[in-house]
């Protein structure tokens, strides 16, 4: 469906089963500067999205203070795109399950590996997670979300979506 320098968008049809979602993987350049090209990218892609959507991937920043333990300070501007773009798209972090951080090169440890999902991502599928895994052989922890068609069990529950707070118009 598309293929950007930080970011590659698909479709995708889980076999035996009607579940169709877009995927879209990221791997976010080192600068802030470098990554705003990928949070316009997923804006775009956000405007065109029709259906269930799951971003994941290496977003190379992070969203909150807490989510790196030493290493350098964490910088405004690094906290802000990232939040601007899940304001302006919409989407919000899938609920995890594992490793708080995904990253480390054994001194700072960071949680730059997300996966993040629209709001028709969460009504189709409210009992779905991400798993992060053990590392293995890299310094990024492997980031598993498992699709399975399932049987209906009853009213779905409320949920409330953070970015609607941050809203300038919000109450």
């Amino acid at each position: 469906m598309g293929t950007h320098r930080q970011v590659i968008h698909s479709s995708v049809k889980v076999r035996g089963s009607d579940i169709i979602f877009d995927l879209s993987m990221v791997y976010g350049l080192h600068t802030c500067l470098d990554r705003r090209n990928m949070w316009y990218e997923l804006n775009q892609y956000n405007m065109r999205c029709r259906q269930p959507w799951l971003v994941m991937g290496d977003f190379n920043s992070i969203l909150h203070v807490e989510d790196r333990i030493m290493g350098s300070q964490v910088q405004e501007t690094e906290l802000r795109d990232f939040k601007q773009c899940l304001l302006d798209t919409r989407l919000t972090k899938l609920k995890t399950v594992g490793r708080n951080y995904t990253w480390t090169n054994g001194h700072t440890y960071s949680s730059i590996d997300k996966s993040l999902v629209n709001a028709m991502w969460l009504q189709s599928w409210t009992h779905l997670e991400c798993n992060i895994l053990d590392p293995r052989f890299s310094d990024h922890s492997h980031l598993c979300v498992t699709i399975e068609a399932r049987e209906n069990t009853g009213p779905k529950p409320f949920r409330f979506f953070n970015y609607l707070a941050d809203h300038p118009e919000f109450m």
